[in-house]
């Protein structure tokens, strides 16, 4: 399945959510349910805003749970999607003929 991003997305991996986080993603979607996903698929969540100042706090808040946003300039558990990924994402693929974002399963 794919996910849709809009205007600036953080996508977050669900099988992260699962490792770092008590209770999985269940648990954590009912913590941040004001904040609920714009969009889900089975592997991604993603959060979707309209400015920088906002994913900057939802980043910030997502490393709360352990959830690391970058390593070695890649990203790691979540992604910053401004049409493209803003640093290098071997997890995340684009559908170009959907305009749709994919899991790459081979890199977990």
């Amino acid at each position: 399945m794919s996910i849709r991003t809009s205007m600036i997305s953080v996508v977050v991996r669900k099988d992260s959510v699962n490792r770092l986080c008590d209770g999985g993603v269940e648990k954590f979607k009912e913590a941040h349910k004001i904040y609920h996903p714009q969009f889900e698929d089975e592997n991604l969540l993603v959060y979707s805003y309209m400015n920088g100042m906002d994913v900057e706090h939802k980043c910030e808040e997502l490393k709360k749970y352990g959830l690391k946003l970058e390593q070695d300039n890649k990203f790691v558990d979540m992604a910053v999607v401004e049409f493209f990924p803003t640093l290098e994402c071997d997890w995340l693929k684009l559908d170009e003929d959907t305009g749709e974002y994919d899991f790459f399963a081979g890199n977990k």
